[in-house]
């Protein structure tokens, strides 16, 4: 009885020292495992769901690689060929877009906004003559008196329109459509009692420059020379 006791005691002794081992085996290995609470463990971020079908950074497949042979077998043909080695192509940088172009567009030559951008009018040989009868209304008309302007200094802007009459002018007020012309030298022109006038006046010009010169002096000799001598 003695010796079944005493080998049971052993038994539970031998099975407590290995399930002790076995403890301590595992303690070492989580304490291996463990990762010390004070260590700085880097939080990285979730990734969106959208963004789970995109390569993943560390990935390193098919990368690009430098075949060194090629490149130093090929290396001394290119170097010692100098027709094959050309020049490289410069592009400049300063290429407008097709459409728009950098020039400026010329201002327009206006009278200025308190003349509501009155342009100025090209002057045609019509336009001349008109503007210098205008600046000669003194003389067209001798019942009416103008100030002096100069003749020869031509506007550089104005414009030019047809007065178109209204219902309270009178008909004698009117011009008809027989004396109606394109300028104001053609009206002058077509009119009979203006060419009368002109011509009297005319007339009187040249009197006053013949007055006291060799010509006026035989026409006086003649008028004064009797009936039977002429």
């Amino acid at each position: 009885m003695s010796q079944v006791q005493h080998s049971l005691d052993l038994s539970a002794v031998s099975r407590l020292l290995q399930s002790a081992k076995t403890s301590l085996q595992d303690k070492q290995a989580n304490q291996t495992n463990e990762v010390p609470k004070q260590a700085w463990v880097p939080k990285i971020p979730h990734l969106l769901g959208s963004a789970s079908n995109l390569p993943s950074y560390f990935q390193q497949k098919n990368v690009p690689s430098v075949k060194k042979e090629e490149l130093v077998s090929n290396a001394p043909s290119y170097l010692d060929d100098d027709s094959s080695m050309e020049e490289p192509t410069t592009l400049n940088p300063h290429v407008p877009a097709p459409g728009i172009s950098k020039k400026k567009k010329p201002a327009k030559d206006t009278a200025g906004g308190d003349w509501f951008d009155m342009p100025a009018t090209e002057l045609t040989d019509s336009v001349k003559r008109d503007i210098q009868l205008l600046k000669m209304r003194n003389v067209l008309d001798p019942k009416r008196h103008y100030r002096r302007e100069n003749a020869k200094q031509m506007p550089k802007y104005f414009q030019t329109g047809t007065v178109i009459e209204g219902p309270q002018d009178y008909f004698s007020g009117r011009i008809t459509n027989r004396e109606r012309q394109s300028t104001i030298t053609d009206e002058l022109v077509h009119s009979t009692e203006r060419r009368d006038y002109f011509k009297k006046k005319y007339l009187e010009i040249q009197k006053s420059k013949m007055s006291g010169r060799k010509g006026q002096y035989k026409k006086l000799k003649e008028r004064r020379k009797p009936s039977y001598l002429k």
